[in-house]
């Protein structure tokens, strides 16, 4: 997935396609730091021509930054590994709050509420 969606190089510069060979070079030691708990991701490159922040949608500012190659497929991995694991259990237990608070909130009427809620979008 990080192959196709490209992207630009991070502050080592290795680009998409250098990403096979040096992870064939690499990948051991890399493995090793990651299952010792020792790897810590590279730091980034600013984005050229963009701001070094940008702003939040609530107010405030967050750094501008492109991660390395390797961070990215990292990422990524954790991600595929660890999406089906927490999603599931995190949109249960929202719902199982949100109707919690319906019915403290709402007296019997959650129900009502929901569906209430759901035809206006």
């Amino acid at each position: 997935k990080v192959i196709a969606n490209q992207g630009a190089p991070g502050a080592d510069g290795m680009t998409v396609q250098q990403l096979a060979d040096h992870l064939k070079q690499h990948w051991s030691t890399l493995r090793e730091r990651l299952l010792a708990g020792e790897y810590h991701p590279s730091p980034i490159r600013a984005a050229d021509g963009r701001p070094d922040e940008i702003p939040k949608p609530k107010g405030g500012t967050r750094r501008l930054g492109i991660p390395t190659v390797t961070d990215r497929l990292i990422q990524q991995a954790l991600q595929q590994v660890l999406t089906p694991i927490f999603d599931p259990s995190f949109y249960a237990m929202i719902a199982a709050v949100s109707d919690w608070l319906r019915r403290k909130v709402l007296g019997g009427n959650a129900d009502h509420r929901r569906t209430a809620g759901a035809d206006q979008g």
